[in-house]
């Protein structure tokens, strides 16, 4: 208090509810000079480093449960601190996989504040600096880089490239079979799922989801089976298999109540709302889309989001409510190129184009089908 009442510290406040001290920049500039000046400067790094990777693989597991909300504003306040440890892991190659596990265990972070094209980045680099030396042979370097090799497909599959993403999974899933790693191996198999789904290939994408499950199951990954089931319901939805897609839909409910995560209860909502739109029921899917969206917009979780508000506009459209259903869809679109998700842009896009030609604005609707066509 000393140092803010003599004005070299300041107090800030990164999330709501908390406090921390900050360095004005040029006191920041003056003593990082002489920490190198002092020779210090690569073990305050690497005590950096070890800091924020800690932090990272804590918070990681708190945010499939009930605290999700806490850590990911406590990840989103400590983010240029983030940025600073991957930085110095790379340029310092005694120690890029430690920048691996540190971006590998921030995924997810990325993932739900929308930070895709950076999280990207940085996995990607630090990919490319540890190519070397991390052979079957030696399994906790073969480990981390399974990890990161599943992390990038996550965010290759969110942002639509879908040839790098299967490329990820399916290197990640080799290398985590070699090893004996069956917690990896699912997150590789619910990737490569997941990037057949989105493909159209539900006959494959079914078979990849089964194998996750199994192997979640396996493990006694509780979160894991959740997702899986989930993502499985969605697949027997999309072939008309409605009962088993419920099934599927209420055993990850139950899986996801019990871990407290409301973003998965959210993406219950959608999948069953989903359910009740293809099945005529507009009113509840209207319902279960607007629960799914208030769950997002509280957890701000971005690309969940972006998903409410195309469903909430699918069903005004097909209710006939010219009105609404383009504020809900350019809202979605909007995010949609903001995250770079070209599938789902191109989506927005073709539904966007429909709006417009049920509307009599030929012109426009050809514009928007032209474009949706381009990025498909």
């Amino acid at each position: 208090h000393a140092l803010v009442d003599r004005s070299l510290l300041r107090w800030s406040t990164p999330s709501q509810g908390s406090k921390r001290f900050d360095l004005h920049e040029l006191l920041r500039q003056y003593a990082y000079e002489r920490l190198v000046e002092a020779g210090e400067q690569q073990t305050t790094r690497a005590r950096h480093l070890d800091l924020f990777l800690k932090l990272a693989e804590e918070a990681r597991p708190g945010l499939d449960g009930g605290e999700a909300q806490a850590w990911l504003e406590r990840l989103e306040s400590e983010l240029d601190n983030f940025r600073v440890a991957l930085d110095w892991s790379i340029l310092n190659e005694e120690i890029p996989l430690a920048g691996l596990r540190l971006a590998s265990a921030l995924a997810e972070f990325w993932g739900r504040r929308g930070h895709l094209s950076e999280g990207r980045h940085w996995l990607e680099a630090l990919l490319e600096e540890t190519n070397v030396n991390t052979d079957s042979e030696d399994r906790p370097l073969a480990s981390i880089r399974a990890r990161g090799l599943c992390a990038a497909g996550d965010m290759a599959l969110l942002q639509g490239d879908l040839a790098e993403a299967r490329t990820r999974f399916e290197a990640g899933l080799s290398l985590s079979q070699a090893i004996g790693a069956q917690a990896v191996a699912a997150a590789a198999l619910l990737g490569l799922g997941t990037t057949a789904w989105t493909q159209s290939d539900f006959g494959f994408a079914q078979n990849y989801f089964e194998q996750s499950l199994h192997l979640y199951r396996a493990c006694g990954d509780t979160h894991g089976s959740a997702v899986a089931l989930r993502r499985l319901g969605h697949t027997l939805r999309i072939q008309g298999q409605y009962a088993q897609a419920v099934a599927c839909y209420q055993q990850s409910q139950e899986l996801y109540r019990k871990t407290g995560d409301q973003r998965g209860l959210a993406q219950i909502s959608e999948g069953l709302g989903l359910l009740a739109r293809v099945q005529g029921d507009l009113e509840r899917a209207q319902s279960l889309a607007e629960e799914s969206l208030r769950l997002r917009r509280n957890l701000k979780d971005t690309l969940g989001i972006s998903f409410s508000l195309f469903n909430l506009g699918a069903v005004a459209y097909e209710r006939g409510d010219a009105r609404q259903a383009p504020l809900y869809l350019e809202e979605c679109l909007a995010i949609r190129r903001r995250l770079g998700d070209q599938v789902g842009a191109a989506a927005t896009l073709n539904i966007l184009g429909d709006v417009a030609l049920d509307q009599g604005d030929v012109q426009q609707a050809h514009r928007l089908l032209e474009e949706s066509l381009s990025q498909r």
